[in-house]
């Protein structure tokens, strides 16, 4: 469905029957960026307009007008990317209002895009390759970025600033300060950033953990973090941990692995299972259990120490 510009708001000129011409300004309307000719277009004036000596009223003479492309290309939308999910963005793909080309109508070079910010506020390094719209496309994908310092894929500072006459339209209507109303679109998924350790209790075993994400997050449904929603996390000496009985915290995505009678295990482990150099392992059935390693002549056993019911799942 066409788009009708709207001329409320609008001022006109007046010819008052000495010129040709009537220019409207303060139109409002249009939903899309586009500053291409597209379905531009007027219709429906029927007697609002005479000539200055025969009192000719115009009766449809909307139907074979000329449209005249005289407004520059404008940057649209700056996408960004995180193609190798380290947290930093290597891709941005850049969208222009119509379909434009160089001013010299050579393939891009990174002077074509003025300065690019990326979300940490550090200015890309454009020394990838670029794709060239040649006149027949509106956007330009800029690969092998580099220059952001801190993970971030949120769309943070990203900007870009200081494009003028390096592009133009099908019409040669070059750019001119184009990068003023660009939208930044976030297509690059957040990245596990960091995770750091803790030993809450001081007895030399991690029991919290701290996520970072590189940028804001929520679960897919949104409802709170659960076990499922961190895979496998595997701790310093090794051994992994699903999470059976596990407290989270939406803020900060605090992790403490565990049971709710961490108090009773804690001391348990201390003096029935750490005395016997034996490790805590964590069974889908029968919850917590304590497996220790029994020297015995010859041989090398592993065997179930001990296991309280309180700990199953």
């Amino acid at each position: 469905m066409d788009k009708h510009a709207t001329l409320g708001g609008a001022s006109f000129t007046d010819p008052a029957g000495s010129s040709s011409t009537v220019t409207i300004t303060g139109i409002t309307g249009q939903l899309t960026d586009n500053t291409a000719v597209g379905a531009t277009a007027v219709d429906g004036i029927t007697n609002q307009w005479t000539d200055g000596s025969t009192a000719n009223a115009t009766s449809n003479p909307d139907d074979a007008e000329t449209i005249t492309d005289v407004a520059a290309p404008q940057v649209s939308d700056l996408a960004i990317y995180d193609t190798d999910f380290n947290g930093l963005i290597d891709k941005i793909i850049v969208t222009f209002s119509e379909n434009v080309d160089t001013d010299d109508g050579s393939a891009p070079v990174a002077g074509d895009f003025g300065t690019i910010v990326l979300p940490d506020g550090q200015n890309a390094t454009l020394g990838g390759a670029f794709t060239d719209p040649a006149g027949s496309s509106s956007t330009v994908t800029i690969t092998g970025i580099t220059g952001q310092l801190t993970d971030n894929t949120a769309v943070g500072a990203t900007a870009v600033d200081g494009i003028t006459n390096q592009w133009k339209d099908g019409a040669a209507n070059a750019t001119s300060n184009p990068d003023e109303f660009e939208t930044i679109t976030d297509a690059a998924a957040p990245q596990v950033s960091d995770l750091a350790i803790y030993d809450t209790d001081f007895n030399g075993l991690i029991d919290k953990i701290i996520v970072t994400f590189s940028e804001n997050v929520d679960t897919d449904d949104g409802s709170a973090p659960v076990a499922g929603d961190f895979g496998t996390i595997v701790l310093p000496d090794g051994q992994t941990r699903n999470f059976g009985r596990r407290k989270f915290h939406r803020s900060g995505w605090f992790i403490k692995y565990g049971n709710d009678h961490g108090d009773y295990r804690s001391a348990h482990r201390q003096h029935s299972c750490r005395s016997y150099c034996c490790r805590w392992d964590y069974q889908s059935v029968d919850g917590w259990r304590c497996y220790c390693e029994l020297l015995i002549p010859m041989m090398l056993r592993r065997s179930p120490m001990w296991q309280h019911p309180r700990f199953r799942t």
